[in-house]
């Protein structure tokens, strides 16, 4: 970036869109396992529940570890995420330069706590930047460029994973539909659930005072 006034700085709104596309490029680590254990995976409330607790450990954990590498790895090596390499923007340096491995960790995952504060301020305050920077990039001494206008390009690649996830969702939620087997055992594991707890929570019955004869007492 040898000269500030002939850079184009990418504003709020394309960045905002470009986070958009960002996290429905992502999506499909959510809506690929859910297909899969939908076709695969619930049989039976037998095989339904540990294939049920795997999904949940890959989207939790092996989702959110493999976002956490990646995106840094990404910015460090090319200059950007997903969603902002597809809107045609670019992370750098005051010198055009991109970023370290390191430098990308810290501006996506410390220097954005501050951003985040105060219901987003942070990034607002692209409106008022006349580098266009959120406080997360003057933390970290980073600027978003605008390579080429990439709104279409973007708004291409929503579109399509947005059709992905559409479709696999619509096919999960079908097969869970059409699966009885997995319903009626769910059912009944529901009721005998209710049951059971029903019966720990009932109080003990207790005697009728009518019928307790005070040993003190005699009868007549």
């Amino acid at each position: 970036m040898n000269n500030n006034n002939q850079t184009d700085f990418a504003g709020f709104w394309i960045r905002w869109f470009a986070e958009a596309v960002d996290i429905i490029v992502w999506s499909p680590n959510f809506f690929v396992p859910l297909f899969l254990l939908s076709a695969f995976g619930s049989s039976g409330v037998e095989t339904f529940i540990p294939s049920f607790l795997w999904f949940l450990l890959y989207v939790i954990l092996c989702t959110g570890i493999l976002k956490l590498l990646i995106r840094p790895l990404l910015i460090s090596k090319i200059g950007a995420g997903f969603g902002k390499l597809a809107c045609g923007l670019q992370i750098t340096r005051l010198d055009g330069s991109l970023l370290t491995y390191k430098n990308a960790l810290f501006r996506e995952y410390i220097a954005k706590i501050a951003s985040n504060a105060l219901l987003g301020l942070g990034y607002y305050w692209i409106f008022k930047n006349p580098q266009k920077q959120a406080w997360h990039d003057s933390l970290a001494g980073t600027y978003v460029i605008k390579k080429h206008n990439g709104f279409f390009a973007g708004l291409m690649v929503l579109i399509l994973f947005l059709v992905i996830d559409g479709g696999l969702a619509y096919k999960s939620f079908d097969n869970f539909r059409k699966n009885l087997t997995l319903q009626y055992d769910m059912a009944t594991l529901v009721t005998q659930i209710q049951q059971d707890l029903n019966k720990n929570t009932k109080p003990e019955s207790v005697p009728s005072s009518n019928n307790v004869i005070n040993p003190g007492v005699e009868s007549y």
